[in-house]
């Protein structure tokens, strides 16, 4: 495996970190890109060929740790949103990755859609 990890920023504040892990191979050629200003999805799929077709998702709080704390310019202990994510292309998993995010740096919101309940 290879590890990629990225420290992302939004108007010069840190708001999250990303530790992505790739088959190797594939790892060694994305280091190779410009991944501060370019998407790791839009290389796999433009750059690589690899067409994404789905990624499970779970999403929970956690207390940052002492290097998170650190690299998002946090306290210890601060809340975070961490979303674990494994891509696939095809059937094949791609990409397994952490995303880290400061709690007061995100929000996440949906719409779902109420059906009407069937009548006999």
């Amino acid at each position: 495996m290879f590890e990629i990890q990225r420290l992302r920023y939004l108007n010069r504040e840190p708001i999250s970190v990303d530790v992505s892990y790739f088959p190797l191979a594939l790892g060694e050629r994305l280091v190779q890109e410009d991944l501060a200003t370019r998407d790791i999805f839009v290389i796999l799929e433009n750059d690589l060929g690899h067409a994404l077709t789905h990624a499970d998702v779970q999403i929970d709080a956690i207390s940052a740790d002492e290097q998170l704390a650190r690299q998002l310019r946090t306290a210890e202990a601060a809340p975070l949103l961490r979303i674990e994510r494994l891509t696939h292309a095809g059937e094949q998993p791609i990409d397994f990755e952490y995303l880290y995010y400061r709690g007061d740096a995100f929000q996440y919101r949906l719409r779902i859609e109420r059906l009407a309940a069937a009548h006999p």
